[in-house]
């Protein structure tokens, strides 16, 4: 089964509706969850072709006349009406299950004349429809459009406080924020944010950003992280400014110089080492949401659902854009060469049209993919086009360790404490034993700060430099536990990745 992405280059959208039935289509399916807005367009449609619109209902009748007529009646009379008609059937899925109904949708598809038929449904049809029905797509409104459900959303909301502030400027900058949002999610994002903030912008503008995601159905592949500020990762600098200069990519003045949007990294590197803090900041240092794929979600037993899956992912990531998309440990979620034996090829499938929507994607989604493995990775998930850097993180020297402990000996804790936990010895005394703690990984300097407190806190006094030595000097690295492995990732660093 091929995937068809969410936004193909050649896709049949509902304006292109006209040109089609010109074309002699006759019968089409819009999969979408705004019926409302889907049988305006098309009556505007209706009306631009001088056509007669005509809705069906199973609850309303047709053209809710209150008159309830089976599906399989309604369909067989389309032979006997005139091609100046659109017929509309809304959510008819149920009863195309009856085989009679089902034969007469497909045969009123190749009908030399006749009027044109609409199915709108919020879930895909059967298979054996798919083949014969034309999928058209609904257009995400446009920010003029967004811009007018926050002005009406306004003018109807009833809040215990009256909002203050509704100028132009704010106006777009709250559409511009429910992008890839449909009418009715945008409207109820906006009322859920000025329920919860009241008339504080900043904050009502916020909510909807970080509320957006959730709002958008990826099947629960797809997860909302935290952002990690940079100051909070040691090291990295290299990282870290690559990093800013792409920020600089996503300025309208950049894209109007003619400089094109990032693709994404791929982060390598010996594990704990700091891949996925790396990966958060990226979030932080483009300003931009964070959205980690579990790869793993997206497969399902059902024939064909891992594709749809998939397909789900990229529609949220789409409309979420611009977004960081972060592919965690993407090395273990590459096919063996017995895939095709476990898993009927499925894995290789969805690999392959995962890296096709990487390389023409035309949103921004800037992908960042972590892996511990490199012998995984294909040579087409890193060529450029489809990713714009590699970047290699190897365990930190003296320098970048003291800047680990720092961070969880002092920043973190003051953070989430909201004031620094005392120290028993100076901070030199505990810097003096990481710089001696040749081929440790950030990881394993945070296990070694925790094992000290938990010392210290046992005999009821503040940590000292001696409880992590002691702690240190208790713990085998991994640089000596798996020096064979690590070798060999720095041996094929030198001359593959940039230094992070």
């Amino acid at each position: 089964m091929l995937l068809r992405l969410a936004t193909p280059r050649h896709a049949n959208t509902l304006d292109r509706l006209p040109a089609l039935i010109q074309a002699g289509v006759r019968c089409f399916h819009l999969e979408t969850e705004e019926e409302s807005r889907a049988v305006e367009l098309l009556e505007r449609h209706a009306e631009t072709g001088d056509m007669d619109l005509r809705l069906w209902s199973a609850a309303s009748g047709v053209d809710e006349d209150r008159v309830h007529t089976p599906l399989l009646e309604s369909l067989r009379g389309l032979r006997h009406r005139p091609k100046e008609e659109l017929w509309v059937f809304l959510e008819p899925d149920p009863w195309l299950k009856d085989p009679l109904a089902r034969r007469e949708l497909r045969e009123q598809t190749a009908l030399p004349a006749g009027p044109t038929v609409v199915v709108v449904s919020p879930e895909p049809l059967e298979r054996r429809l798919q083949a014969v029905v034309t999928p058209v797509t609904l257009p995400l409104p446009t920010d003029a459009e967004l811009a007018a459900v926050v002005v009406a959303t306004f003018a109807a909301w009833t809040g215990a406080r009256p909002v203050a502030w509704r100028d132009n400027t704010q106006i777009e900058r709250l559409a511009r924020a429910s992008v890839g949002l449909g009418e009715v999610q945008a409207a109820q994002a906006l009322r859920f944010a000025l329920a919860e903030c009241g008339d504080e912008f900043d904050e009502v503008l916020r909510h909807i950003r970080e509320h957006k995601g959730s709002m958008l159905d990826s099947g629960g592949a797809l997860a909302r992280v935290s952002p990690v500020p940079p100051d909070e990762i040691g090291g990295l600098r290299p990282l870290k400014h690559w990093i800013v200069q792409r920020a600089l990519s996503l300025r309208p003045e950049a894209q109007r110089a003619g400089i094109p949007r990032p693709k994404g990294l791929l982060l390598v590197g010996v594990q704990g080492c700091g891949k996925s803090l790396a990966a958060r900041a990226c979030g932080h240092l483009l300003g931009l949401p964070i959205l980690r794929l579990d790869v793993g979600a997206l497969f399902s037993s059902a024939l064909g659902s891992s594709e749809r899956n998939l397909h789900s992912v990229i529609t949220v990531c789409e409309r979420m854009a611009p977004v960081v998309l972060w592919l965690d440990e993407i090395d273990k979620s590459m096919p063996m060469t017995n895939s095709a034996a476990s898993d009927g090829g499925t894995s290789a499938r969805l690999m392959a049209s995962l890296l096709t929507w990487m390389q023409d994607r035309a949103q921004t989604v800037f992908v960042v993919a972590t892996a511990n493995n490199i012998a995984r990775i294909p040579p087409e998930l890193i060529r450029r086009g489809r990713l714009d850097e590699t970047f290699f993180i190897g365990l930190p020297d003296a320098a970048a360790r003291v800047e680990i402990l720092d961070v969880h000996l002092r920043k973190v804790p003051e953070r989430s404490l909201g004031s620094l936990p005392p120290l028993q010895d100076s901070f030199a005394a505990f810097a003096s034993v990481v710089e001696g703690a040749h081929g440790w990984s950030g990881a394993e300097i945070e296990a070694a700060v925790t094992e000290a407190r938990l010392l210290a806190f046992a005999d009821g006094r503040p940590v000292a430099s001696s409880d992590l030595r002691d702690a240190v000097a208790a713990t085998v690295p991994m640089s000596r536990s798996h020096a064979e492995s690590i070798h060999a990732l720095l041996e094929w660093a030198e001359a593959r990745a940039r230094l992070a």
